[in-house]
């Protein structure tokens, strides 16, 4: 429901978000394809063949069987534009409605509609992945998490909707299962003397329903590849973009792992090198099954400056528009509006002569200075600062808190346990943070011009 005090910036915003989408999927109505994107469309109208609900599969459910229903990849983007184009409206009509009050509202609902049109998020839905649909519906999860815990909606319909869009996430890909879990777990928790007995009890079962349930069609989804999903997707961490790659193989060296593991690492092309592995390695292939997580795991814990390396350059990467270029994107706002939340480097990386990550990593690894300019962090600080400056409001606003510092932790555990494809891998928990912020920030500067005035008088 539109606020009537904000009806016409509501409608502006929400023009905005579709008309974004429309120029984009004119400008570019062919998708955009990856190595991985064959793992969720097979380009055949209701082909069901990478489709298993229990987890017989190389994917999750939930996105090939989206995808199973598009003729082809111009509709499938187009249904993904769509998709994503209503997240964001439910966002926005979401905080008008909690904000209705506030003197702030208009340049809030600006600010998330100008991330909202950006390129660093349209991107991600004219290419056939996953991160469209699973960015859309984190969106829609923190919507509803945000009606729940702020707006104080605290319906058995607003619950199952909270449980249902955690499920589809964490039946699509099990990294959701621990973000889901600690955001529905905040809720309860901060909610618990409100919700009705039946409401308790009820989402208790369900979450642990579907978190088992997840977990299981997890592990089948990590045993149907050739060797295991997550002994597979390590291998990147010997690939000479990830900065343990020296340490790591050292590890690994010291632990007596098959030679044919660490013989080329650190990686310089890793599809050459992990093929090797896969496939003329046999006790190679062992390791990676069995061994393989075990000893990472290992490595973590008596290797902090591996992690925190990880963990700087993962969140160097997401935090700037060098890595967008997954997907197409038409940017109806001038640059210097992007860069209010999503920063750059200078010399620009993207345009630099790199053509993977490796080149990347060498770019960084060259002594070259460069200016890497990162707003985000600059909203996440303001964000904290509140906490000081106005530590009346900190108790009502503790879901915001946690559910920041929630998404920051997932963030950094991504950067470590999924080496690849860092900024898509990251994409919903960054910019769910940079939301999260930027309410957070409107609500302290609203308690201040509030606590101002009243002086004033």
């Amino acid at each position: 429901m539109i606020q009537k005090g904000s009806r016409e910036p509501i409608l502006i915003a929400l023009s905005i978000v579709f008309f974004s989408r429309f120029l984009t999927f004119i400008s570019h109505p062919q998708a955009a394809m990856s190595p991985d994107s064959s793992t969720y469309f097979t380009g055949r109208f209701l082909d069901l063949e990478l489709v298993s609900f229990t987890g017989h599969s190389s994917r999750g459910w939930l996105v090939p069987l989206i995808f199973a229903f598009a003729p082809n990849g111009s509709t499938l983007i187009l249904f993904q534009l769509i998709i994503s184009g209503l997240a964001w409206s439910l966002l926005i009509l979401t905080v008008n409605n909690l904000f209705e009050d506030s003197k702030f509202l208009r340049i809030l609902l600006g600010g998330i509609t100008v991330i909202s049109s950006s390129p660093q998020v349209i991107q991600h839905d004219t290419v056939i992945l996953a991160t469209s649909i699973t960015n859309s519906l984190f969106l829609i999860l923190v919507s509803v998490l945000f009606k729940i815990n702020l707006g104080k909606v605290l319906s058995s319909k607003m619950l199952l909707s909270a449980l249902f869009a955690s499920f589809l996430l964490m039946n699509q890909k099990t990294t959701y299962i621990s973000i889901c879990l600690a955001l529905l777990a905040v809720t309860l928790i901060l909610n618990w003397k409100t919700f009705q007995f039946k409401n308790k009890v009820g989402s208790i079962f369900l979450i642990t329903i579907i978190s088992v349930g997840s977990f299981l069609t997890g592990a089948n989804i990590n045993a149907n590849w050739q060797v295991s999903y997550s002994g597979q997707t390590l291998l990147w961490q010997l690939g000479a973009q990830s900065p343990a790659a020296d340490s790591f193989s050292t590890f690994l060296k010291n632990k007596n792992a098959p030679k044919c593991i660490t013989a080329e690492a650190p990686f310089q092309n890793l599809d050459t090198s992990i093929g090797k592995i896969l496939n003329d390695c046999p006790a190679g292939a062992e390791f990676l099954k069995k061994n393989l997580q075990r000893h990472f795991l290992s490595f973590l814990s008596t290797n902090p400056t591996a992690v925190i390396k990880l963990v700087s350059i993962g969140f160097g990467a997401t935090a700037t528009s060098a890595s967008s270029n997954y997907g197409s994107a038409v940017s109806i706002f001038p640059d210097f509006a992007s860069k209010l939340f999503f920063g750059s480097t200078s010399p620009n990386i993207a345009e630099s002569s790199i053509s993977d990550q490796v080149e990347g990593m060498k770019l960084l690894d060259s002594g070259k200075s460069f200016w890497l300019f990162t707003p985000l962090f600059g909203w996440i600080f303001l964000a904290f600062l509140g906490m000081v400056m106005c530590r009346n409001s900190v108790k009502e606003n503790r879901f915001l808190y946690l559910a920041l510092a929630l998404c920051l932790l997932q963030s950094a555990l991504t950067f470590v346990l999924l080496p690849s494809e860092w900024v898509r891998q990251s994409s919903p928990f960054t910019i769910s943070a940079l939301i999260i912020s930027l309410l957070l920030v409107t609500k302290h500067v609203t308690s201040i011009s509030d606590l101002s005035t009243k002086n004033d008088r």
